[in-house]
């Protein structure tokens, strides 16, 4: 419950107390990541009730936890952050105004799991017509209600912010570094790029972001590959190149050594027959984690080379 207290209070500490009192949806222009968001939330709802009707509640609850969790508190908070301490007042309205909506969703599938928490938070975003959290209407969801398109296009967003940060954390970038990302092959997915370029350059922690359908791939580069796109990241000037091409060499011959062995362990004959099954299986699994970090480190320093 820690994440969505902090997400709630977070949301409350950028509200006035007008916001809390207007917050029609209906009224407001909403942008694809605010139909996303509550579309996720309906989608989650007619899951939820689903499960109940089952009494599968620990289905019903898993599928509350990973909305809140995944969808809003670690993808859409980070959106609505560039909304409020953006330029735009309007959207910074617009996404105060999707959050209360949100979180009183959360809130209210929640309640029956966690009644005084959810009650307490409730109290933050009632309105003059809202009653307590236990005695406001319950959310079914409606199936006739999806859309499609902000899926597909917070989707796109989400792979490619998440390629760059993979990059960065495999790449060991600094975070007060921000780097020049360009992507090739965009295609017809350019719109949708350039209608989400300055969240995907906030959430990347990117300085530029490039987009064409044929560039040259510059030297010294992290690629990765979103949706048939290749997106290229130059390391000049990011990284020390020398030092972290030390760095993953020594960090293979570790990992050589280490698979070796293990190898040698799991072909002893002896060893397989007279070892506990879940002491094999370990071993077996240890196998496998090296030989993917062995491969990565290795794909990172083919790179740098």
């Amino acid at each position: 419950m820690n994440k969505l207290w902090n997400a709630s209070r977070f949301v409350q500490m950028n509200l006035d107390e007008e916001d809390i009192i207007t917050t029609n949806l209906d009224e407001l222009s909403l942008d694809l990541p605010e139909k996303w968001i509550i579309n996720r939330l309906n989608q989650t709802a007619l899951k939820v009730n689903k499960e109940l009707e089952k009494f599968r509640f620990n289905e019903a609850a898993k599928a509350i936890y990973e909305f809140t969790w995944s969808d809003f508190c670690d993808w859409y908070i980070e959106i609505a952050k560039t909304r409020f301490y953006g330029d735009d007042k309007q959207k910074a309205k617009e996404s105060q105004a999707v959050c209360i909506f949100v979180i009183k969703g959360i809130l209210t599938l929640l309640h029956p799991y966690a009644p005084f928490i959810t009650e307490e938070i409730w109290s933050y975003f009632k309105n003059d017509t809202d009653k307590d959290l236990i005695v406001s209407p319950w959310i079914k969801g409606d199936k006739s209600h999806q859309d499609i398109n902000a899926d597909d296009s917070v989707d796109l967003l989400k792979q490619i912010v998440t390629a760059v940060r993979t990059i960065r954390s495999s790449m060991n970038v600094p975070q007060d570094k921000k780097a020049n990302v360009l992507i090739r092959g965009v295609g017809e997915n350019r719109s949708k790029i350039e209608a989400f370029e300055n969240i995907i350059i906030a959430l990347g922690r990117i300085d530029k972001l490039t987009l064409a359908d044929e560039i040259e791939k510059p030297s010294q580069t992290a690629t990765a590959v979103v949706q048939k796109m290749e997106l290229f990241v130059p390391l000049k000037g990011l990284i020390d190149l020398d030092q972290e091409m030390e760095r993953l060499s020594k960090r293979m011959n570790e990992l050589s050594g280490h698979l070796e062995n293990t190898e040698k362990k799991l072909a002893n004959k002896n060893f397989v027959d007279r070892a506990p099954d879940n002491v094999v299986k370990h071993e077996n699994q240890k196998l496998q984690d090296m030989t993917a970090e062995f491969n990565l480190v290795k794909a990172n320093l083919d790179m740098l080379q």
